[in-house]
């Protein structure tokens, strides 16, 4: 990561900062290993939070400030550069998987079944005069059935978000964050952490979630980093059952989180 890192440098015009800015980096990873008492290098850290951690504590009124401010600030700045330098590489990679799970989304997603989804939704969600037959209730289809599942786990999930998200608020309010309209689709729900800003992505499968599900919380990742540049942007897919290719999937994004639910059921006296 070193030797990209300088190149990087180069071919952004800071030639300026070749060789030093790489130096002081390895540097910082001394001087943290020596105060943590474990070995760090920071050329090899993948977690973003954790360079910015690094940075609040190498910057003004850090607990490392006194380094930071070294060499007339360049110890500070060549973590900046190191920084965004990190964070476009993750972007490039990002960009990478989200245009192969666009492609694989659409390429196994016919027109015809996606109109068929629609219509058979539409028509459950419709009001009834009257009691449909009872083969025609028996009949209703599984998507219909996942279709109502999820807008009651999504009721339920919103009840307990400060439980089950804590330090996150629903983005906006719920007249805001729940099925949050970006392009022209609708997240099942986005959150906000209250200290960082950062937002946190929720979509929702009743059933067993496979790889396409990927490629459609890579779509709305990629929609709402463009919205909101300036901050952190993860994801989390919640399911019943999570499958094996979406497994496979997740590991080319260590921004989207995998998580299943237990729904419990409570019984009370009529």
């Amino acid at each position: 990561m070193e030797v990209k890192f300088s190149s990087w440098l180069s071919q952004s015009g800071n030639d300026w900062a070749v060789p030093s800015y790489p130096e002081l980096i390895s540097r910082l990873s001394r001087h943290y290993s020596e105060q943590t008492g474990s070995k760090v290098n920071i050329y090899e850290l993948t977690d973003y939070r954790v360079l910015k951690n690094l940075q609040k504590l190498y910057g003004k009124n850090g607990k490392f400030c006194n380094i930071g401010e070294e060499l007339e600030g360049a110890v500070k700045s060549a973590l900046s550069y190191y920084i965004r330098f990190y964070s476009q590489q993750q972007a490039k990679k990002q960009n990478e998987a989200l245009m192969k799970a666009v492609e694989d989304y659409c390429n196994d997603t016919k027109t015809d079944e996606m109109q068929d989804c629609k219509k058979q939704v539409q028509e459950y969600c419709t009001p009834r005069n009257s009691m449909p037959p009872q083969s025609q209730a028996i009949q209703l289809s599984a998507l219909s059935m996942n279709f109502a599942y999820e807008k009651d786990l999504q009721q339920t999930l919103c009840m307990q978000v400060y439980e089950l998200f804590p330090g996150y608020d629903i983005f906006g309010g719920v007249e805001v964050g729940i099925e949050y309209p970006i392009g022209s689709r609708r997240i099942d729900l986005l959150l906000e952490k209250t200290d960082d800003k950062s937002l946190l992505i929720v979509e929702l499968k009743a059933g067993l979630a496979d790889y396409k599900v990927f490629g459609q919380i890579s779509m709305y990742l990629g929609l709402i980093k463009r919205k909101f540049s300036e901050r952190l942007v993860e994801g989390v897919i919640i399911a019943g059952e999570i499958e094996e290719s979406l497994v496979q999937a997740a590991e080319t994004n260590s921004a989207i989180k995998l998580m299943t639910y237990q729904m419990s059921l409570k019984l009370e006296d009529a």
